[in-house]
């Protein structure tokens, strides 16, 4: 089990259990995992430089650093349930839901795309994120 996944003191995940059989997979619950904790140097490491991200009718983020620097000063987590990763290729997506610690919920969708098939280096995602009714 990565370094990344599991529970620590102040968010709490559920996640997939398959992801161990497909790298990629793995690797975009390890990131997503990853975000929820602010650990913006893990996920830059897998980050193209021209880096476009989109959080669709919030911002869009070009360049790999801008994305951290975004991610250092999103809210805080305190929980997060990862229901599925799917990739094929070049493509994946994921998608489940988020807890803030003032309380607020929300449903998310991360489509992905990488450079290439053969290699886990993110190139574009565009999310989806929806706050649910109390």
């Amino acid at each position: 089990m990565s370094k990344h996944l599991g529970q620590n003191e102040e968010i709490r995940f559920t996640l997939p259990t398959d992801c161990g059989n497909s790298p990629k997979k793995k690797l975009i619950q390890e990131i997503i995992v990853a975000a929820a904790r602010k650990d913006s140097s893990f996920i830059l490491e897998y980050c193209d430089e021209a880096l476009c991200w989109k959080i669709v009718n919030k911002v869009n983020l070009q360049g790999k650093e801008k994305a951290g620097a975004y991610l250092q000063s999103n809210m805080m987590i305190s929980q997060l349930e990862l229901l599925s990763v799917i990739t094929h290729g070049k493509h994946a997506a994921a998608h489940g839901q988020l807890t803030l610690a003032n309380g607020d919920s929300y449903s998310f969708c991360h489509v992905i795309d990488f450079i290439s098939a053969g290699k886990n280096v993110l190139k574009n995602v565009t999310s989806y994120v929806i706050k649910l009714d109390e």
